[in-house]
């Protein structure tokens, strides 16, 4: 079983010279690759791809309630994927995450969606007023991967509707 510590994004780019490069390199491979941009719903950077910058700023663009996170597998010693808490108005947050490709298949989306349930729980909860009592996901019905990671983490579908399906989990 995979074990996983989230990272803020900005930090590793910004501040962990060793890691920098490496994270950078596979961050913007997967964000090239087409399945990937398909599967984020992001057809129009395949028509009008963004540059490698425009890329790696993306984090700075996000509201300031969200965390965007660099996933890290500190037995592999190496960056996994990404991981972005999302925070609405109500009790619930919502999750997203990406694998970067050549970690895909091998039980990283499970222990991403592990780790950001535990952090939810265990670090936000504990110091936030606003304690959140779901966590929220959406994802493509044929991304079988994904859906199979938030079932095998206790999410339940609640919803699908043009090929969409919702998740959720009580926290």
């Amino acid at each position: 079983m995979r074990i996983v510590e989230l990272h803020y994004f900005s930090w590793v780019i910004e501040e962990r010279a060793e890691y920098k490069e490496r994270l950078r390199k596979q961050y913007i491979e997967t964000l090239r690759d087409y399945d990937t941009l398909v599967s984020l719903g992001r057809k129009d950077y395949i028509e009008h791809p963004l540059t490698d910058d425009e890329l790696l700023c993306y984090y700075k663009t996000l509201p300031t309630d969200d965390a965007f996170f660099a996933v890290y597998d500190k037995s592999e010693d190496d960056y996994v994927g990404t991981c972005r808490l999302m925070r609405p108005i109500d009790k619930s947050v919502e999750v997203g995450y990406m694998v970067f490709l050549n970690k895909r298949h091998t039980g990283y989306g499970k222990a991403i969606l592990k780790e950001a349930i535990r952090y939810i729980s265990e670090e936000i909860n504990d110091i936030d007023y606003n304690t959140y009592d779901e966590m929220r996901a959406t994802t493509f019905e044929n991304n079988i991967a994904s859906c199979k990671a938030f079932e095998s983490n206790g999410f339940i579908k609640t919803k699908s509707k043009d090929g969409l399906a919702t998740y959720v989990k009580k926290l």
